[in-house]
């Protein structure tokens, strides 16, 4: 995971960023609230089918990325 600014993170090529406690997809991207912390998140790589999956389970254009 790369830190882009002091609150937005973008997840490693090919990987989600996911919460630990409970391993809930956030995306390719994060921005931490103020009481957040990166430690509380991972790394998770991704298929072609979970890829997909995700942007469609919420309604947004699938980026062209696999």
């Amino acid at each position: 995971m790369k830190q882009i600014t002091d609150t937005i993170y973008r997840a490693d090529e090919g990987c989600f960023i996911v919460r630990k406690v409970d391993n809930f997809i956030m995306g390719e991207d994060i921005d931490l609230g103020s009481t957040d912390s990166i430690d509380n998140y991972k790394d998770e790589p991704y298929t072609e089918e979970s890829y997909k999956a995700f942007y469609e389970s919420l309604n947004i254009e699938i980026p062209e990325k696999i």
